[in-house]
Protein backbone atom coordinates (compact mmCIF):
# COMPACT_ATOMS: atom_id res chain seq x y z
CA UNK A 1 0.00 0.00 0.00
CA UNK A 2 2.41 2.15 1.06
CA UNK A 3 4.21 1.87 -2.73
CA UNK A 4 1.22 2.51 -4.79
CA UNK A 5 0.29 5.14 -1.96
CA UNK A 6 4.13 6.97 -3.29
CA UNK A 7 3.47 6.09 -7.15
CA UNK A 8 0.27 7.99 -6.97
CA UNK A 9 1.98 10.90 -5.05
CA UNK A 10 4.74 11.02 -7.60
CA UNK A 11 1.96 10.84 -10.71
CA UNK A 12 0.42 13.56 -8.99
CA UNK A 13 3.16 15.94 -7.94
CA UNK A 14 4.77 15.87 -11.50
CA UNK A 15 1.61 16.99 -13.31
CA UNK A 16 1.05 13.60 -14.80
CA UNK A 17 -2.78 13.24 -14.74
CA UNK A 18 -2.96 16.77 -16.11
CA UNK A 19 -0.29 16.40 -19.52
CA UNK A 20 -1.70 14.21 -21.90
CA UNK A 21 1.82 13.46 -23.24
CA UNK A 22 3.07 12.34 -19.69
CA UNK A 23 -0.09 10.37 -18.87
CA UNK A 24 0.53 8.73 -22.36
CA UNK A 25 3.95 8.00 -21.14
CA UNK A 26 3.26 6.91 -18.42
CA UNK A 27 0.14 4.66 -19.03
CA UNK A 28 2.49 2.68 -21.69
CA UNK A 29 4.97 1.96 -19.11
CA UNK A 30 2.29 1.15 -16.10
CA UNK A 31 0.35 -1.75 -18.73
CA UNK A 32 3.79 -3.11 -19.62
CA UNK A 33 4.28 -4.08 -16.31
CA UNK A 34 0.82 -4.72 -14.80
CA UNK A 35 -1.68 -7.03 -15.67
CA UNK A 36 -5.31 -5.74 -16.00
CA UNK A 37 -8.35 -6.89 -17.00
CA UNK A 38 -8.72 -7.85 -20.87
CA UNK A 39 -12.14 -6.03 -21.15
CA UNK A 40 -9.96 -2.60 -19.62
CA UNK A 41 -8.35 -0.83 -22.49
CA UNK A 42 -5.35 1.63 -21.77
CA UNK A 43 -8.14 4.36 -23.40
CA UNK A 44 -9.92 3.28 -20.14
CA UNK A 45 -7.18 3.66 -18.09
CA UNK A 46 -6.51 7.25 -19.50
CA UNK A 47 -10.07 8.60 -19.02
CA UNK A 48 -10.11 7.21 -15.50
CA UNK A 49 -6.94 9.10 -15.03
CA UNK A 50 -8.44 12.15 -16.48
CA UNK A 51 -11.41 11.81 -14.59
CA UNK A 52 -8.74 11.85 -11.45
CA UNK A 53 -6.53 14.69 -12.31
CA UNK A 54 -7.84 17.54 -9.41
CA UNK A 55 -6.86 14.74 -7.27
CA UNK A 56 -4.95 14.56 -4.29
CA UNK A 57 -3.07 12.30 -2.04
CA UNK A 58 -5.17 13.69 1.01
CA UNK A 59 -8.17 12.39 -0.83
CA UNK A 60 -7.49 8.75 -0.76
CA UNK A 61 -7.97 6.54 2.02
CA UNK A 62 -5.31 3.36 2.10
CA UNK A 63 -7.21 0.31 3.80
CA UNK A 64 -6.36 -3.16 4.35
CA UNK A 65 -9.80 -5.60 3.84
CA UNK A 66 -10.85 -6.77 6.51
CA UNK A 67 -9.17 -10.46 6.99
CA UNK A 68 -11.02 -13.21 9.32
CA UNK A 69 -7.43 -15.66 8.73
CA UNK A 70 -4.31 -16.98 7.08
CA UNK A 71 -5.33 -20.49 5.66
CA UNK A 72 -3.33 -22.99 3.01
CA UNK A 73 -5.21 -24.34 0.15
CA UNK A 74 -5.25 -28.10 -0.77
CA UNK A 75 -2.32 -27.40 -2.73
CA UNK A 76 -0.56 -25.83 -0.54
CA UNK A 77 -0.72 -21.95 -1.78
CA UNK A 78 -1.33 -19.43 1.26
CA UNK A 79 -4.74 -17.29 1.47
CA UNK A 80 -6.37 -14.67 3.29
CA UNK A 81 -9.82 -15.32 4.71
CA UNK A 82 -11.61 -11.80 4.44
CA UNK A 83 -14.12 -11.59 7.52
CA UNK A 84 -17.47 -11.53 5.58
CA UNK A 85 -19.38 -9.31 7.56
CA UNK A 86 -16.96 -6.69 7.64
CA UNK A 87 -15.98 -7.05 3.85
CA UNK A 88 -19.27 -6.62 2.77
CA UNK A 89 -19.48 -3.27 4.92
CA UNK A 90 -16.48 -1.93 3.71
CA UNK A 91 -17.40 -2.60 -0.42
CA UNK A 92 -20.71 -1.03 0.52
CA UNK A 93 -18.60 1.87 2.32
CA UNK A 94 -16.79 2.45 -0.80
CA UNK A 95 -19.78 1.91 -3.08
CA UNK A 96 -22.03 4.99 -0.97
CA UNK A 97 -18.58 6.88 -0.50
CA UNK A 98 -18.67 6.56 3.00
CA UNK A 99 -15.71 5.36 4.10
CA UNK A 100 -15.61 7.77 7.58
CA UNK A 101 -18.81 6.18 8.30
CA UNK A 102 -17.17 2.73 8.21
CA UNK A 103 -13.55 3.98 9.79
CA UNK A 104 -16.22 5.29 12.55
CA UNK A 105 -18.06 1.47 13.21
CA UNK A 106 -15.09 -1.08 12.63
CA UNK A 107 -12.06 1.17 13.66
CA UNK A 108 -9.63 3.23 12.37
CA UNK A 109 -7.53 0.94 9.79
CA UNK A 110 -6.30 2.99 7.67
CA UNK A 111 -2.23 2.97 6.10
CA UNK A 112 0.01 4.53 8.76
CA UNK A 113 3.23 6.12 8.00
CA UNK A 114 4.52 8.47 5.52
CA UNK A 115 4.97 7.83 1.83
CA UNK A 116 7.88 8.87 1.24
CA UNK A 117 8.89 5.52 3.51
CA UNK A 118 8.92 3.98 0.11
CA UNK A 119 10.92 5.04 -2.85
Amino acid sequence: QNFLRAMMGQLLSRGTLTSPTKLTSTLGAITKNLTVSEDWSTSDIRNLAFSLRSMSTDDVTFLTAPMKKYATTDSGASVVILARKQSHALWQAISDDDIAGYLAKYGDKTLLGSPSSVR
